[in-house]
This record gives structure tokens, sequence and C-alpha cells, in this order.
């Protein structure tokens, strides 16, 4: 049961892990080209969206309105109270963030709209591929 083999090579670890991940594919893609066309259709409609439809919107919503739940930030940057007056630095959590120009307009709305359009996109490829199979 038990052996008294060295454990593999680096080099052996590296060759395993390069065929284990290469081979499968290629003769997948090698008996039947369809499959692999398929599965690039897919990735690219819905990985492709996700990436560029998706994530940018709701990165800059989280980066331009992360703070606006307890405190505001002034120009300066520093963090005020509701009533408008400074926090103290000793309460301060952590460093005050940079303030940075947007560097596209349009706020909310336009985040929005970004992301509706995004879903709509991913929902559409969703309906063509349900009307293809039926």
């Amino acid at each position: 049961i038990f052996t008294t083999a060295a454990p593999p090579s680096a080099t052996q670890t590296r060759r395993s892990a390069f065929l284990l991940t290469l081979l499968p594919p290629t003769v997948i893609a090698i008996l039947n080209p369809s499959i692999f066309y398929s599965a690039m259709d897919l990735a690219g409609a819905f990985g492709i969206v996700a990436l560029f439809g998706v994530l940018p919107p709701a990165m800059a919503w989280a980066v331009r309105y992360q703070a606006a739940d307890a405190t505001a930030t002034s120009s300066r940057g520093t963090q005020l109270q509701s009533d408008g007056r400074d926090v103290a630095p000793r309460t301060r959590r952590s460093a005050p963030m940079a303030v940075l120009p947007d560097l596209v307009p349009g706020r909310k709305p336009l985040l929005m709209m970004m992301g509706v359009t995004a879903a709509a996109l991913i929902l559409q490829k969703i309906e063509i591929m349900a009307a293809a199979t039926m």
C-alpha cells in the first residue's frame, strides 16, 4: 500500500500538468470541432459582456458611491459628519481617499443604463440559444 518512491520532480509535475491541461481539449476539438466552436461562442458571448459590460459600471458605482453611506467627503478629501463638521483625526479608521474627477460624465443614470444594456445583451443571447434548441 505504501511505496517508498520519491515524490515527482518539478519537471515531471509541470509536464503532467501541461499534458492534463492541453490534451483533453485538443482531442475533443479534433474529434468534434462543432463542440469547440459552440463552447467558444458561449464563452465569448457571456464572458465578454460580463467583462466589458457588467464589471466596469459596477466598479465605477462602487468607487463613486461607496462612501455615501455614513460620511460625506468634501472637495479637500476630508471626511465630514452629517452636520458638516470635520471628523476628528482620532476617529478616522483609514486615511482619506484622494478626490479624483469623474472620467466619464453621467453619474448614476449612465451607470445604470450601461448595466441594463449589458443585462439585455445577456438575456438576448439566452433567448437566441433557447430558440435554437427548440
